[in-house]
């Protein structure tokens, strides 16, 4: 199947056969020549990047996510500030080996069956999980944009993991402080809503059974039953 990579590639390859000047006549170098490319592309944030890339594979393919929503449920026995503390620190912590989209498919599920089991808005442990997945400031291949500073700087691993960690830790605690106030306010986080409880909304939807006509027909087939065994 062709995915996004697939048209990348075509173009890459076209530059090293469309000639930069087009003659019938004279022979004209391609666009792009190899040497050039060694020299201009910037391997060492490819090879970042594709290793971040191999590692959240690798979770998914070994089963880790699944281990470690399994984890997760541990956690019900907590308060929910102290689930939400916790859960934002792990989103944020573990997105720096996995990628940020496969941080939160992994997390948002299990986050959203513990605020039901806790009886908490699912909304007060999604927001600053999904948030948290983004908070990806200490290694290089937690993001894209640290690989090519990285590379351009030409720093080393620590030097870049000093800062990220003193800023990681404000954003966590600016991000829960925020969701303790300025989140309840507005959206009401205080109260467990009707539409998280899939409980309810199952029973809601499950029709009233008809007493009366079940006894009738159960009554009507027993009658019918004794006569056949009778005639």
């Amino acid at each position: 199947s062709i995915k996004d990579a697939t048209p990348a590639v075509a173009v890459s390859l076209l530059l090293f056969i469309i000639p930069s000047k087009p003659s019938f006549t004279e022979h004209s170098p391609p666009l792009l020549n190899w040497r050039t490319a060694q020299r201009k592309i910037p391997w060492g944030v490819l090879l970042l990047l594709g290793s971040g890339f191999v590692v959240a594979d690798a979770a998914k393919k070994s089963h880790l996510s699944l281990w470690l929503s399994g984890q997760l449920s541990y956690l019900n026995f907590l308060s929910p500030a102290v689930i939400c503390i916790i859960l934002t620190f792990m989103a944020s912590i573990l997105t720096e080996v996995i990628s940020n989209m496969s941080m939160a498919t992994i997390m948002l599920p299990v986050v959203s069956e513990m605020a039901e089991a806790v009886k908490v808005h699912p909304f007060f442990l999604m927001l600053p999980v999904t948030i948290g997945c983004s908070f990806a400031m200490i290694l290089p291949v937690g993001n894209p944009s640290n690989a090519i500073v990285f590379d351009a700087s030409n720093m080393s691993t620590f030097d870049m993991m000093k800062p990220g960690v003193i800023l990681k830790i404000l954003c966590c605690i600016v991000e829960l402080f925020m969701i303790q106030t300025l989140g309840v306010a507005l959206f009401n986080l205080q109260t467990f809503p009707d539409w998280a409880n899939k409980t309810r909304v199952l029973t809601d939807t499950i029709p009233s059974i008809n007493w009366t006509l079940l006894t009738n027909v159960s009554s009507l087939a027993n009658t019918t039953l004794t006569s056949l065994q009778n005639g």
